[in-house]
């Protein structure tokens, strides 16, 4: 039988006598802040979001997911500058797999399919996002490699590279995202996801590598290259364009709706806040080197 959610939003358990106290705005960033430095502490590397999207400013040095960290010391600086700044978890640098259940896109369902059909998922810690979906937290397998995109189960079942974590608050909804009952990181440890699991995010076949043209010549178009190669790697998908360039999800941010532009001469874009610049700028951010 399918796993059935078994715990709901914590709002509808819990009335915290200091409720409103955090909801005002010095409070709420304190309150913020303190939580990412939980995280940093249990090893979860954050960085701070500006509702869905990275807060620091490709002006100010800001890579999206790349930045984060787990050193209490910048994280208390970044959530003071950024005072109020919503909490993303970078996946990959904090070793797990967080399996995003989005029902608006039949997300639920589909996970009801395949747990029907292997079995159901452990217990875990989980996250009632702001959004009405679920965040499930696994630890990443060290031996398989897993590409984090979107829609890796079927459509609505997503492996991000970064996650909103509670007590970050939907930009959309203004609603919090919250850990579920009984499924806090305190309650209940991260646990391995189960074989079935890994064999199908295992199986998925990496897309099949994309003729480009108008290539420049020499050093310039070995680094374009290795971009493209490292995008393509870690499971992202990119189309050519008719000027010559390619278009498809920024490599940066968990990017459901593609935002990104790159190009080999005129360099390469995020429409949703990550940066633009030449292409050596991002191979610096996406840590590729031709060397």
């Amino acid at each position: 039988m399918p796993r059935k959610a078994v715990c709901v939003n914590l709002e509808a358990l819990e009335q915290r006598k200091d409720g409103e106290e955090l909801r005002r705005p010095v409070d709420r960033a304190e309150f913020l802040k303190d939580a990412a430095t939980s995280y940093a502490a249990r090893g979860l590397a954050v960085f701070p979001l500006r509702g869905k999207l990275p807060a620091i400013a490709k002006s100010d040095g800001g890579s999206g997911y790349l930045d984060a960290t787990i050193d209490p010391d910048l994280i208390r600086d970044w959530w003071t500058r950024y005072s109020g700044a919503n909490i993303g978890i970078a996946t990959r640098a904090s070793r797990l797999l967080v399996l995003d259940v989005d029902p608006r896109h039949g997300g639920d369902k589909r996970l009801a399919v395949l747990e029907a059909e292997y079995g159901t998922l452990p217990h875990t810690p989980e996250v009632v996002s702001g959004g009405g979906g679920r965040h499930i937290y696994l630890q990443a397998p060290q031996s398989v490699h897993i590409q984090r995109k979107a829609d890796a189960l079927g459509e609505g079942l997503d492996l991000p590279n970064h996650v909103v974590a509670p007590p970050s608050i939907h930009p959309d909804t203004h609603r919090p995202y919250t850990w579920a009952a009984c499924s806090r990181l305190e309650d209940v440890a991260i646990v391995e996801p189960p074989g079935w699991l890994i064999s199908l995010l295992a199986s998925v076949p990496k897309p099949q590598h994309t003729e480009r043209t108008k290539q420049p010549p020499g050093w310039l178009g070995l680094v374009y290259e290795a971009i493209i190669s490292r995008i393509e790697a870690d499971g992202g998908q990119l189309k050519a364009h008719g000027d010559g360039g390619m278009t498809g999800r920024c490599p940066l941010h968990h990017d459901l709706n593609p935002s990104f532009s790159i190009h080999p001469i005129k360099g390469w874009k995020c429409f949703s806040g990550c940066g633009e610049g030449k292409l050596t700028s991002l191979a610096v951010k996406l840590g590729v080197s031709i060397i």
